[in-house]
């Protein structure tokens, strides 16, 4: 019923998981670890949720529930969500299941004390009462991208330049000849 047809979606979620570099072994020790159910089923104990994985997989505790189920894949869609997008928030060499842990249910977020000044050569001149190191946070991306932006006008203006000097050192090369 409801209950084998929430199993088959479970089961697709994880392979879309595993397909984005988040392995099963990873969502069950996420599972093992969360405490904050996702939204639209806050008050569900996320206990059940680890032991529904576990019954699927033939696991103790028989078969699992449809509510469940349906915990578990909600939380399992926000987990694709979450990877697909490429892990924001996820610390360069961080695990997959510690980074979503901090994205999600706030673990591991107090070891972040040493990055809470941003600093940047464009954004350090300002004073703090300018813009906070919050405003700063947002800004980054788009400076990023105006960096990123910059670079590849630059080598556009580059190429066209080349383009043009050499059609007119062939044009003039040419009434020569």
């Amino acid at each position: 019923g409801e209950a084998a047809k929430l199993a088959e979606e479970v089961e697709f979620y994880l392979g879309e998981l595993r397909s984005l570099d988040f392995p099963r072994q990873a969502v069950a020790e996420y599972l093992e670890r969360a405490t904050e159910a996702p939204p639209g089923h806050e008050a569900f104990d996320m206990g059940r949720v680890g032991r529904a994985l576990c019954g699927l997989e033939g696991g103790a505790g028989g078969a699992p529930d449809a509510e469940s189920l349906a915990v578990l894949k909600a939380e399992l869609v926000r987990l694709t969500n979450w990877s697909a997008s490429g892990c924001p928030g996820r610390m360069p060499g961080e695990r997959i299941a510690d980074g979503a842990l901090a994205q999600f249910q706030g673990v591991g977020q107090a070891g972040d004390a040493g990055m809470e000044e941003v600093s940047s050569s464009l954004l350090d001149f300002l004073d703090s009462d300018v813009v906070s190191d919050e405003q700063k946070r947002e800004m980054i991306p788009a400076l990023q991208q105006l960096g990123a932006v910059g670079v590849q006008s630059v080598l556009w203006n580059a190429l066209v330049l080349a383009a043009l000097f050499l059609t007119l050192f062939n044009f003039a090369f040419l009434q020569r000849g």
